[in-house]
């Protein structure tokens, strides 16, 4: 099994699909998802740009994903392409939401960097930048 099939297989059920909508409950069972294939010393970035902040295991992706989702209203995710580089997949979306103060649209082309140790992840990298998560899914390789 490949890890874009590993990932899909434990991913998809948390997520409900290619178009979640991101709230608590889904964040909860994609970080237990994580969780389930996530090597010990697992890590989770959140990259805006320059900047990289840094959380511990699957209750560090819930605190990652309060903080991301605090100024939204509704935000879903539009999943466009799976894509394997190494044994790492790099994962693009358009991020669409509604702030929670003034009602503003947002859409953000994103991505994440899921990095694996042989069948196991060691780290994944939410970007806003996909340029940014494509050089970095070349150069996590262990």
């Amino acid at each position: 099994m490949s890890n874009s099939e590993r990932l899909m297989e434990v991913m998809a059920p948390a997520m409900g699909g290619l178009e979640p909508r991101m709230d608590k409950a889904v964040v909860d069972r994609m970080a237990d998802a994580i969780g389930s294939i996530a090597t010990d010393d697992f890590t989770c970035g959140m990259v805006a740009f320059d900047v990289t902040q840094e959380f511990t295991g699957a209750e560090g992706v819930k605190a990652a994903w309060g903080d991301w989702l605090e100024p939204y209203a509704e935000l879903h995710f539009r999943i466009r392409e799976f894509r394997e580089i190494g044994e790492n997949v790099l994962m693009l979306v358009d991020q669409v939401g509604t702030t929670r103060h003034g009602g503003v649209e947002v859409e953000q082309p994103s991505a994440a960097v899921w990095m694996f140790r042989g069948e196991r992840l060691r780290r994944v990298e939410f970007h806003l930048d996909r340029r940014a998560a494509e050089r970095a899914a070349q150069s996590g390789q262990e």
